[in-house]
């Protein structure tokens, strides 16, 4: 007896240290619209064959999900830096009070600020002023000292964060990962793991051993692809050629004498077709990814962000029933004045916006498949903390 006794106790021990002491992140994703605070901790079994268990604190998917976003984003700022650190605030005293509640120290947690498209657009000398003063400000005027990084980051690693974020739970246990298609205000991201013939889709992928299994993943950026920013820039050639996707008379500040004209829903569709294909840069990784969609028709599909937002507004799951959801709902409507109001969930607004994903869906293949979208609700900031550990590993 006394022997199981003392067996129980070191077995007992040994459950308690399996695991090391948490990590804690706070990773920012500064937009192109607003900016998004999350905070994670990571568990890790100290397991080398093992992935560690990331554990979301704050962020998207939790209640208090609305008043972790601030407006608008920080390329805003860039004529009145001083107000910048008052719009942030709230979001660092969010997580300090958090934290200190559950006695976490902020000394503890290690801060990721990222930039990405909507920062893209400004020069490089107000971006490097913009991160200066950030980190500056989260130093002398919050609690949280271990800075990490405040910068841009590329368009590629906005879609590695993305696919990581979407695929850790499948790599941590040996699942199928998934394609993920991410849409934020002013860019678009697609990244896959290219398989074992990477070389043949010609696009720029890497590698990662994880667990006994090797990873080429792929993360191909379209700045100017982003919900935001296409709507903007077509609505002007909308007016410009009085050929619009508006369902409703449509009228904005700089429009002296906006007109009434009637939804086509081809009309509509060719516009979009025409945006995406006149941007020449981008046509030969369109063809590169429509082949690796077509091969690869075993994997999943996820859409993120904006590519969430417009499905799950038309309630659909493929592009098909988008389509016909669309005929349904957008023709023959009757006029009135639309303001230019891209972030509202409007039928005015909601039907250009599901006109344009079918035409990234023809392109790139998955109309002709049409294969079942799913969604994953959160952003990429949960990929941060994956990438992190993953190449500490690697």
């Amino acid at each position: 007896m006394k022997q199981y006794k003392l067996t129980s106790l070191v077995f007992l021990l040994a459950s308690l240290t399996a695991y090391a002491d948490p990590s804690y992140y706070m990773v920012f994703d500064a937009g192109s619209s607003g900016t998004r605070m999350s905070l994670y901790e990571v568990l890790d079994k100290n397991d080398p064959n093992m992935l560690p268990k990331i554990t979301q604190l704050m962020g998207a998917l939790q209640p208090d999900a609305q008043s972790l976003r601030v407006t608008p984003g920080i390329s805003d700022f860039v004529n009145k830096p001083d107000s910048m650190w008052p719009n942030l605030r709230p979001l660092f005293n969010q997580a300090e009070t958090y934290l200190m509640e559950r006695g976490i120290k902020p000394s503890q947690v290690e801060v990721h600020f990222y930039a990405t498209a909507g920062v893209r657009l400004i020069g490089a000398e107000a971006q490097k002023k913009l991160f200066d003063l950030i980190k500056k400000n989260i130093k002398s005027k919050s609690a949280f000292q271990n800075v990490a990084y405040v910068g841009l980051i590329t368009g590629e690693q906005e879609g590695i964060f993305s696919w990581f974020a979407v695929n850790y739970d499948a790599l941590a246990h040996g699942g199928q990962t998934s394609i993920v298609l991410d849409m934020g205000g002013a860019s678009m991201q697609i990244s896959a793991d290219l398989g074992f013939q990477p070389e043949k889709y010609q696009l720029p992928y890497k590698k990662y051993h994880i667990g006994d299994r090797e990873y080429n993943i792929s993360s191909t950026s379209f700045l100017g692809f982003g919900l935001n920013l296409v709507l903007t820039r077509v609505s002007n050639y909308w007016q410009q050629s009085y050929n619009t996707c508006l369902p409703q008379r449509y009228t904005a500040s700089y429009i002296d004498n906006p007109v009434p004209i009637s939804f086509s829903y081809d009309a509509c569709r060719d516009i979009f077709s025409h945006y995406i294909r006149s941007r020449g840069e981008y046509n030969a990784d369109f063809r590169h990814l429509s082949q690796l969609v077509n091969d690869r028709n075993n994997l999943r599909t996820i859409g993120l962000d904006n590519f969430y937002f417009v499905m799950d507004y038309f309630d659909a799951d493929t592009p098909s029933e988008l389509k016909q959801a669309i005929l349904n709902r957008c023709s023959g409507l009757d006029e009135k004045q639309v303001e230019f109001m891209p972030e509202s969930f409007t039928e005015e607004r909601e039907c250009p916006k599901g006109m344009y994903l079918l035409g990234l869906y023809d392109i790139l293949g998955f109309e002709s498949r049409d294969s079942k979208v799913d969604f994953y609700r959160d952003n990429w900031s949960k990929g941060v903390v994956a990438s992190i550990i993953l190449d500490e590993r690697s």
